[in-house]
């Protein structure tokens, strides 16, 4: 066991949810890069692509807020006085996305980063067209930008360097099919600005050709030297962030009305995928009754990554019941939250919004009712969620 509450607390989550380590870590990477897309595609169809981006911005930002400060804590720095020194922490801070990054030129005008296995291109959702795809790639280059690399350098301004830098993100895996590469700049403002490497097409030469077969994540792990109980609550937390931040960034911008009607639908939208992979996953053709419909509810809370068992079964009526919520648990613990929380609020209506949708999904509706009858997230000992028959 380890001394840290955060990975015990993982440990008991990926137990309960009946998950082995490796498997573990690739759903939670694959679930927090697709909270992230629904998150961003959500606001593109509800906004436009451009106030979509204004507002996605901070919501990064909330993930990426403490990572300089982090990071200059494991390395024990107290002062950040020049480029190279601003350089090796983005290398560090890098590291737990996951991605390899390698340090290309640091010197005292110039840090160039080259990513060459990101986990965005890997396991991003596929969006249901290219228009999607495209602008959620053109985000996360943006998002590169700012907040991540401005978040280093305001961090290093205020803790030492005297001196103007410029950040840019010149070559990107995800926009660019020939790149081999993404390249993260820092320069001092004045220099000559620094152009992208010009890399000629070499596919042998990519990190997929080395990967083969090899699961990418763990690749990456493997490739880094780092475990995959390391990087575990690393995306456990990662994916907490983004789904408060996401409430929390719309409160402040739209209103806490508002922030919490785009939760649900944000919640409800997931319904379709899960709903889909339930019923590969547990053979289920035609959902012909409350036992079937109460397997898909508990298969898509276990996408949330919270876990439910199916307990009094009749012709009429299924309970099901679960005593973990990390949002809530990881909520309190991590992010200081109290009981009575706006954001709770918004959890226990995101799963109702998710159940709600399910019924649609199976064709449900109509036939049975079910009701979130309890929930942590409102302050009660568990979760439990009554489904009856009409």
């Amino acid at each position: 066991m380890s001394d840290t509450p955060l990975y015990d607390f993982a440990e008991s989550l990926r137990r309960e949810l009946g998950y082995d380590e490796n498997d573990f870590a690739v759903r939670l990477l694959y679930e927090e890069l697709d909270h992230n897309f629904y998150i961003y595609r959500l606001l593109w169809k509800e906004f436009g692509p451009n106030k979509a981006l204004e507002i996605y911005r901070p919501v990064v930002g909330v993930l990426t807020a403490g990572m300089p400060v982090a990071v200059a804590g494991a390395m024990g720095l107290e002062e950040v006085k020049d480029i190279p020194t601003l350089g090796r922490m983005v290398e560090a801070g890098m590291t737990a996305f996951p991605v390899l990054y390698e340090t290309a030129i640091n010197t005292e005008d110039l840090h160039v980063g080259r990513v060459h296995w990101c986990p965005n291109t890997f396991y991003s959702p596929a969006a249901r067209h290219e228009v999607e795809m495209h602008s959620y790639f053109r985000s996360q280059v943006a998002i590169t930008i700012d907040p991540l690399l401005t978040g280093f350098v305001r961090f290093a301004n205020e803790h030492g360097l005297d001196t103007e830098l410029e950040v840019d993100c010149p070559q990107a895996m995800c926009t660019n099919a020939n790149a081999r590469f993404c390249e993260y700049v820092i320069q001092r403002k004045g220099v000559p600005r620094y152009s992208p490497a010009d890399m000629p097409v070499d596919e042998e030469a990519y990190v997929a050709f080395d990967m083969g077969d090899e699961e990418p994540l763990l690749y990456c792990l493997r490739r880094q030297g780092r475990s995959v109980a390391e990087q575990i609550p690393v995306n456990l937390l990662s994916f907490l962030q983004f789904d408060a931040g996401a409430y929390e960034v719309l409160a402040e911008i739209l209103g806490k009305n508002e922030s919490l009607e785009f939760y649900k639908r944000l919640w409800a939208s997931r319904a379709e995928k899960w709903t889909k992979e339930a019923r590969l996953d547990l053979e289920i053709g035609k959902v012909s009754g409350l036992e079937d419909l109460a397997r898909i509810i508990v298969h898509n809370q276990r996408m949330r990554f919270t876990p439910y068992q199916v307990e009094n079964t009749d012709d009429r009526e299924v309970r099901l019941r679960g005593a973990t919520d990390p949002l809530v648990a990881l909520g309190m613990t991590v992010l200081g939250k109290t009981k009575n929380d706006a954001y709770f609020q918004a959890v226990r209506a995101g799963s109702e919004q998710l159940v709600a949708q399910i019924l649609r999904e199976t064709n449900m509706e109509g036939k049975a009712k079910a009701t979130v009858t309890k929930s942590m997230a409102g302050g009660d000992d568990r979760n439990e969620i009554t489904i009856q028959a009409l």
